[in-house]
């Protein structure tokens, strides 16, 4: 499967907007909301979500495709 780059940026941008103005969204968090959301769809659909490949870190995991876009993520 092909990462979905636009399914990314709606993902991030839904989020973002759903955390609101409540406090700090840290880049750690997101990357826990975004995996979290692609396993708990993947869990109920057979499949992801946005198609990203996920590494382990030593905070939790780390969307691999994300780091290389997230300039390009606009509001």
């Amino acid at each position: 499967m092909e990462f979905n780059k636009e399914k990314m940026k709606e993902l991030t941008h839904y989020i973002i907007n759903k955390w609101g103005n409540g406090g700090n969204l840290w880049r750690t968090t997101l990357y826990k909301i975004l995996y979290f959301s692609d396993f708990n769809y993947y869990e109920l659909h057979e499949k992801p979500i946005t198609n990203e490949d996920y590494s382990k870190y030593s905070r939790g995991p780390l969307p691999t495709h994300f780091i290389n876009m997230k300039k390009k993520i606009e509001p």
